[in-house]
């Protein structure tokens, strides 16, 4: 009798871990299945420019709370105007933050920014827009919205 319940603790030992190894696998392969997708915010401007005439829509800018400039952000245009162009240049800018932002103290001072320019065609007159997405290099990805009215 001792021999058989020897050969029991045994078979229930061997048989053990390979159960709790197939559990932990189950459950790491159902949680890797779940992906949750984050939408950028999103932000939207209303900007005016006279046809033909090319204007700044954006100076987009990583600064730190120090007030230095921290890596200049990614921007993906992803809806281009109908009726323009955009175009991009690396720029120094003046920031002029709203009070209420966490970088108002920095106010003057000079950081590095990726500008955006539109420019509609030479004949155009009525509304266009764009979608940009902009990897600010920091953790936050946002979307900006600009409707352009040009007269």
């Amino acid at each position: 009798m001792f021999g058989s319940v020897s050969r029991l603790v045994v078979a229930v030992a061997l048989t053990a871990p390979v159960t709790i190894v197939s559990t932990a696998w189950s459950q790491q392969k159902n949680t890797a299945a779940k992906k949750v997708e984050i939408a950028p915010q999103k932000e939207s401007f209303r900007k005016s420019v006279f046809s033909g005439t090319e204007i700044r829509i954006a100076a987009m800018n990583n600064t730190l709370s120090n007030c230095s400039s921290g890596p200049i952000p990614d921007v993906r245009v992803l809806t281009k105007p109908e009726n323009g162009e955009l175009r991009m240049e690396e720029i120094r800018h003046v920031l002029d933050r709203p009070a209420k932002n966490a970088r108002a103290h920095c106010n003057g001072k000079l950081v590095d920014a990726n500008a955006i320019f539109y420019r509609s065609r030479p004949d155009f007159t009525g509304r266009d827009s764009t979608l940009l997405e902009v990897d600010f290099k920091n953790g936050s990805v946002r979307q900006f919205f600009y409707d352009i009215t040009v007269r």
